[in-house]
């Protein structure tokens, strides 16, 4: 049987994961060594991923439910999760992807020289038949802006005392870069990233190119976010309304009478979209969301 690291608690942030969760779980429970326990913070669920998770109870390690239903959003639901966890090591990975039977160790032993750890990841595609195969493997550290290198939030840990200092990730970014402020801030307070260049996580794609162009044009509008929360640090990396319009404007007719996209060709119109939005809504209007960090004070018993 494994080992259990009582230290250490798996964080599931998850919105109507039902049909994916399980095999993430199932995952977890048969790694090399075990967690202390699972929290699966459930952000409001409609389907029966709560009564899915309760029924695993305590038959290896404790897997339990944190209602998290108060406010959507995966960076609440990956605050409120953490803030109700037990360990001393936090480690966070998402619903619907699958850890590879390292994962757990792996992490949380590079957690006893760094502050933070991330991982490598590789993606798991879905077919037109409803299959899923393995796509593109990445194995070297994300990066931002000059060279800033950050984790990815399906597969990332650090210590509670880093996440209550930082108050948590920012819930006014919606729908990405999140994970991305969290460490900027994080080495900005002078703690130490650590990474791991194996791919730990297969890290399910977007089924739909409906999906990937909604993801795209929230990413482009949040890095657009991120800018601007460091202000004036990366303002030089922040385009021009005339730039994005030129950017944006001559491709919308061809995007509109193409019958068939690449995938490529969909993130990068898409990207380009929601920087336009991101520059029109916080530069020229000056709207950027507050921000919105967690309270490093549990608000009940854990």
């Amino acid at each position: 049987m494994a080992r259990t690291i009582p230290e250490v608690s798996v964080v599931i942030p998850a919105y109507n994961a039902a049909d994916f969760i399980r095999e993430q779980l199932d995952a977890l429970l048969s790694g090399t060594f075990l967690p202390g326990e699972i929290v699966v913070s459930d952000n409001g669920s409609t389907d029966t991923t709560a009564s899915l998770v309760q029924s695993y109870g305590d038959s290896v390690v404790p897997v339990r439910v944190v209602d998290s239903s108060s406010r959507q959003g995966v960076s609440y639901a990956r605050n409120k999760g953490a803030e109700k966890a037990n360990g001393k090591k936090l480690l966070i990975c998402d619903a619907d992807d699958v850890v590879d039977s390292r994962w757990v160790e792996q992490m949380s032993l590079h957690l006893d020289s760094c502050d933070l750890v991330g991982s490598g990841y590789q993606h798991l595609v879905r077919q037109a038949n409803g299959d899923y195969t393995l796509g593109h493997l990445f194995v070297n550290q994300p990066e931002v802006f000059d060279g800033r290198r950050y984790l990815l939030g399906a597969t990332i840990g650090f210590r509670r005392d880093v996440f209550e200092s930082l108050h948590g990730f920012d819930m006014s970014y919606r729908g990405g870069h999140d994970e991305v402020d969290f460490c900027l801030r994080a080495s900005a307070h002078g703690y130490t990233q650590g990474w791991i260049p194996e791919p730990l996580i297969l890290y399910r794609q977007r089924p739909s190119h409906k999906g990937l162009a909604q993801q795209s044009r929230n990413y482009g509008r949040t890095w657009i976010q991120l800018a601007q929360n460091f202000s004036p640090v990366y303002d030089h990396h922040i385009p021009s309304l005339k730039l994005m319009i030129r950017k944006v404007v001559p491709q919308v007719p061809g995007m509109l009478l193409k019958k068939q996209m690449s995938w490529e060709e969909l993130r990068g119109f898409y990207w380009n979209v929601g920087r336009l939005e991101g520059v029109i809504k916080y530069r020229v209007f000056r709207r950027t969301p507050q921000r919105n960090l967690h309270s490093s004070v549990p608000d009940s018993p854990r």
